[in-house]
């Protein structure tokens, strides 16, 4: 394949995956790779669009492939967590993204990362994913309530609560926390406050089953 052509490709790969034509764009991404099955950057473009059209068996192959060229690019192992993610596959997920991790500290693996552990219930290794997002991005909305949930499960409520209470400086109108940190509260036998939280949570999400059902039970 000339440069030009190469070139040619290239673009037209960037054109079709940004309009969200993922057939085409992996078409140019045959293309490269029939003339250069080395291609380190055709495999990984290829394998991000296979998995945002929802083939993540031909992603993760790809992204394998990528990963036997070139080792040390800690993108492709977080794109492989993704695909991994998506198949339910998630101890090769959690794998590949500490692979990502290992190469370079990153925020939002640290988050994907987390999320798995919580599905695992290994709670204290997705705290402590949680707190590192959180020490990269103080205002990182999911990592503050994703961590108070991990500390409301091992029954520490006023670390629950605290967690909470940033989510909802960050985030005024996010319900999911006010209910969360209401369940807290009541778990604590703090009822004026689980009360106050439960309410807020209607205001902003009026069909909230477990608001409306904790309401009940305290009044």
């Amino acid at each position: 394949m000339e440069l030009s052509e190469l070139t040619a490709a290239m673009e037209g790969f960037k054109t079709y995956f940004e309009k969200g034509d993922y057939p085409r764009a992996i078409a140019e991404c045959d293309r490269i790779i029939k003339d250069n099955p080395k291609n380190f950057p055709a495999h990984l473009n290829r394998g991000n669009a296979y998995r945002l059209n929802g083939e993540n068996e031909k992603a993760i192959e790809d992204y394998l492939t990528a990963i036997s060229i070139n080792s040390d690019n800690p993108s492709v192992y977080n794109r492989l967590g993704q695909a991994y993610c998506e198949t339910g596959a998630f101890d090769k997920a959690i794998d590949a993204f500490t692979r990502s991790l290992d190469r370079e500290s990153d925020a939002a693996v640290y988050l994907n990362r987390a999320t798995l552990f919580d599905k695992n219930d290994d709670y204290d290794s997705a705290i402590a994913d949680y707190t590192q997002v959180i020490t990269f991005d103080p205002t990182n909305v999911n990592a503050y309530n994703g961590r108070g949930v991990m500390y409301a499960i091992k029954g520490n409520l006023d670390r629950s609560i605290a967690d909470f209470s940033q989510t909802i400086t960050l985030d005024p109108n996010n319900a999911e926390a006010y209910c969360s940190r209401g369940a807290s509260y009541y778990r604590k036998g703090d009822k004026i406050k689980a009360i106050a939280d439960f309410t807020q949570t209607l205001r902003i999400d009026p069909n909230n089953a477990t608001a409306k059902r904790m309401i009940e039970e305290l009044r």
